[in-house]
């Protein structure tokens, strides 16, 4: 399912994205936030596309490859969490911070997620020194909810639930 924004194509990430993505989410800077400032190896890439591509066949969702010129800027996606909630994830190069494309790529994916699979309900979770990824979830209209679950770092939580249909 492929998805566009005035300035971005959002792809299903590939196979042959592994290299690109594992370059981007081992950026130290991407990485703090994402993957608990740990080295982020092939393997573990792998397994996160191939999971992405399981759940796009069963689903209908996963992760989408942010290219808003010829080459991966970063990765927006939905995946389903250990409690059985639909969680927003994102990350984006630090050279293409402050460009707002984060936003608009989390709105498309919102409304595909709300309009095309009528979810009704989708949820973030970003790390408590995570204030530009906050701002995000804030802009997309995100409610900060309590955290569910102990992670090993403090996390804010936000939730949108779907919009409601007008009546006929």
């Amino acid at each position: 399912m492929i998805l566009a924004t005035g300035r971005l194509t959002l792809r299903p990430v590939e196979d042959g994205d592994v290299e690109a993505l594992r370059e981007h989410w081992d950026h130290p800077l991407v990485r703090r936030h994402l993957f608990d400032d740990e080295p982020v190896l092939p393997d573990l890439v792998a397994r996160l596309v191939e999971d992405s591509h399981r759940d796009f066949a069963e689903r209908g969702y996963g992760l989408w490859a942010l290219v808003p010129d010829s080459a991966l800027a970063g990765v927006c996606g939905l995946r389903r969490t250990d409690d059985g909630e639909v969680e927003l994830l994102y990350s984006l190069s630090p050279a293409r911070w402050r460009e707002g494309l984060i936003t608009e790529a989390a709105t498309a994916i919102l409304e595909y997620a709300f309009g095309t699979l009528s979810l009704p309900r989708v949820v973030a979770e970003v790390d408590e020194g995570n204030t530009a990824s906050v701002r995000t979830a804030l802009r997309l209209g995100m409610a900060r909810e309590p955290a569910s679950r102990s992670p090993s770092k403090p996390v804010h939580r936000f939730g949108l639930s779907a919009p409601a249909k007008p009546e006929r």
